[in-house]
């Protein structure tokens, strides 16, 4: 039975699809009656086991980080297609000093081609988390302006600002960007009362040679290993942004 042969590329898979022809009957053959012709609709046994099975695994019909269907590809932690978390670290630290004047005071210097990056309050108080790039352009709450929560671009990503409400939350503000940032960044603390407590943490490429800088004596940061805690990060990261 004739059937015509189409060959398909979609992305990056080439396939052959079979459709079906209809031919006039021979003549002078009578027809039955109310047809005029016949159809046939070729049988094959060469169809992907993706295209064939409606009850398969997610992974048989999902389209990966590497764009192909099937392969079961997904991000990692530190951004890598089909990666195990090895390639990014994670830094994380807990800015505690509290004998301070009232402005801006310096947390942490946050190195270029950090991801994930959380800074968050322990507890709602009366001071403000400011940011700054490393070339002097104010991104929250600079030059003695308290802006609203919200997006703000700077440092080649988008800032979630958040600041829950003052009566009913005892959560403190936050700062979320998912990265990577394409210059050094600095985080300040707006000082009008005893510090709660400041946490920080974000993930810098394994081979950036670029340690956080923080200011001396007012805090601490740990280096830990990211094929241990991303999951939690993770989590944490995804309910920080969404909260």
């Amino acid at each position: 039975m004739p059937a015509l042969l189409l060959n398909r590329v979609n992305s990056g898979l080439s396939h052959v699809l079979l459709l079906p022809v209809c031919l006039p009957a021979p003549r002078p053959a009578p027809h039955p009656a109310g047809t005029s012709g016949r159809c046939s609709v070729p049988r094959t046994t060469a169809v992907p086991s993706w295209v064939a099975s409606t009850s398969g695994s997610r992974s048989q019909t999902s389209l990966g980080c590497d764009g192909y269907l099937g392969s079961g590809n997904v991000m990692d932690t530190c951004g890598v297609c089909g990666g195990d978390n090895t390639t990014c670290r994670l830094v994380s630290g807990i800015f505690k000093h509290s004998m301070m004047k009232m402005g801006y005071h310096k947390i942490v210097e946050i190195p270029e081609g950090a991801t994930k990056i959380n800074v968050t309050e322990m507890i709602k108080s009366k001071n403000y988390l400011a940011l700054r790039s490393r070339s002097g352009r104010s991104i929250v709450n600079g030059q003695w302006a308290i802006d609203r929560p919200g997006k703000y671009e700077g440092v080649g990503t988008m800032f979630t600002y958040r600041r829950p409400n003052e009566i009913s939350s005892t959560a403190g503000e936050s700062l979320l960007a998912e990265g990577p940032t394409n210059e050094i960044l600095d985080v300040y603390m707006i000082y009008q009362q005893p510090n709660p407590g400041i946490h920080y943490e974000f993930l810098l490429p394994a081979e950036n040679p670029q340690l956080p800088q923080e200011t001396k004596n007012e805090g601490e940061f740990v280096f830990l290993d990211v094929h241990d805690t991303a999951d939690w990060l993770q989590a944490e990261y995804s309910e920080a942004l969404q909260g």
